[in-house]
């Protein structure tokens, strides 16, 4: 990245990283919700009913998603409830009013998208950018 002084693709990721974090903030600050938590409640409300299919989906270290899942708890926007092919395991849910607040985010978070998507397509494609983050992904889980 020009500009970027000692510059390497880790710096690099992590300065895109910092945008994007602050570009969600604000996107997404009238629903309460940080990007990480929006990211939860979108897996959960798309289907994601067990904390394992969470932190498959998002990477998440097992503490973090916690956090997350107790503080959606707390708020009184997730409802846990026992898993009936696993009593060891829980299910997730959406209450009404997590599903309104995760409404609210979501409408915010796409005017955004909508927004990058727009610069994105400049200068290239949003299926290049994409395929080019996935490249990227995939040599961070090379062995």
């Amino acid at each position: 990245m020009s500009g970027t002084r000692g510059g390497n693709v880790a710096l690099d990721l992590f300065v895109v990283g910092q945008h994007l974090g602050a570009l969600l903030e604000e996107a997404l600050a009238e629903s309460g919700l940080s990007p990480a938590q929006y990211a939860v409640y979108s897996q959960v409300a798309d289907g994601s009913t067990s904390p394992k299919a969470l932190i498959e989906a998002l990477g998440l270290r097992p503490a973090t998603l916690s956090g997350y899942l107790n503080a959606m708890e707390a708020r009184g926007d997730l409802e846990r409830t026992r898993d009936p092919a696993d009593r060891r395991a829980h299910r997730l849910a959406l209450t009404e009013q997590g599903a309104a607040r995760h409404a609210v985010a979501r409408t915010a978070f796409r005017r955004a998208l909508r927004a990058v998507d727009r610069r994105l397509a400049r200068d290239g494609s949003v299926a290049q950018a994409r395929a080019e983050l996935a490249r990227i992904d995939r040599a961070l889980h090379h062995d």
